[in-house]
């Protein structure tokens, strides 16, 4: 059964959501079974990861404080040098641009309700048109029965006004084997599909979507599972013993972002580069600087070894950083 594997948060943030207490007691016990589980896995005997080397470097930070948690990274194919990002869970359908250190270059509104979880972001070009893809696919207590993703044309950055998008697209789509949360989204261009990473669950679940590029489809699509993967490492004694309850969440994925063939994946403790066509074969790791919860990963424009990270700003108060990783492989 799909729920005893899944953990939800320790505190549920978003109780007024609550369909019944009945569901709160079925949420809370499979918290108690799925931490039990995790811990259950440690010293599985697993090999040590590949090292990859890296260079990681502090670029600055986040200067619109209206982003709060730098819930989604997505490169511009626009411009070379910009950024986009979005807020997490209870905040309006805004997109925020940034240069390459993190300064605020201007924000746009969607035209949609808001947003229930919106969690991640991506960016594709497709036939010379460049494309923003927001999706709202974070549930963390299981009880979203579809989720979805909207697609705006992006706006140009130094040559128009902030203004209100108009969607391109917008789906609904639903899980095959029931509700999933999600914060790793990203575009296979080749495939002409979206990727999702799914969160919470042990082995962490790979789905994917067609692209759509337009609003003829009204449907409620399913995610087919592509993959399982056990590469990324399970919960420790240690991992518990050092973040105490953020333990069972550092390795789970934050974030992806792929260029060619290569799929760099964040969790909140370090990040892990896997093959596309290799999905099943143990990705190699790079260590990153614990500074922060990080949110979302992206390769830079054009690039398969610079990548970007953000940092959500605790509280809503403290320094909300941006990171560069330069893969030193090539």
């Amino acid at each position: 059964m799909h729920l005893l594997r899944y953990v939800p948060m320790g505190i549920i943030r978003d109780s007024i959501r609550i369909r019944g207490s009945l569901r709160l007691m079925l949420v809370l016990s499979a918290l108690a079974v799925s931490s039990h589980g995790a811990l259950a896995q440690e010293d599985s005997g697993a090999s040590p990861l590949q090292e990859l080397k890296a260079t990681v470097t502090w670029q600055g930070g986040l200067e619109a404080r209206a982003l709060n948690e730098s819930s989604g990274l997505a490169a511009s194919h626009r411009h070379p040098n910009v950024l986009w990002s979005i807020n997490d869970s209870g905040s309006k359908a805004v997109l925020y641009a940034m240069d390459l250190t993190g300064r605020h270059l201007g924000s746009w509104s969607i035209d949609m309700p808001d947003p229930i979880d919106w969690e991640a972001m991506t960016s594709v070009q497709v036939n010379g048109t460049s494309y923003l893809v927001v999706a709202d696919v974070g549930d963390n207590t299981a009880w979203r029965d579809t989720v979805s993703y909207t697609v705006v044309a992006e706006p140009d950055v130094f040559n128009s006004a902030e203004s209100i998008l108009e969607p391109v697209s917008h789906l609904r789509f639903r899980y095959p084997d029931g509700p999933r949360d999600c914060e790793a989204v990203t575009v296979d261009v080749q495939g002409q599909r979206l990727l999702l990473m799914s969160k919470r669950v042990v082995p962490i679940e790979v789905y994917a979507l067609p692209l759509v590029l337009d609003n003829a489809h009204s449907d409620v699509f399913v995610a087919e599972k592509i993959a399982d993967l056990d590469g990324l490492p399970r919960v420790s004694a240690k991992d518990m013993d050092l973040y105490g309850k953020a333990g069972p969440w550092m390795h789970m994925p934050t974030g992806m972002t792929l260029s060619g063939d290569r799929l760099l994946v964040t969790t909140p403790k370090d990040a892990y580069l896997f093959s596309l066509a290799r999905l099943l074969s143990p990705p190699q790791r790079i260590a990153m600087p614990s500074i922060g919860q990080r949110e979302a990963i992206v390769f830079a424009a054009g690039s398969e070894n610079v990548a970007f990270v953000s940092h959500e700003r605790r509280y809503g108060k403290e320094e909300a950083s941006l990171l560069r990783i330069e893969i030193k492989d090539r």
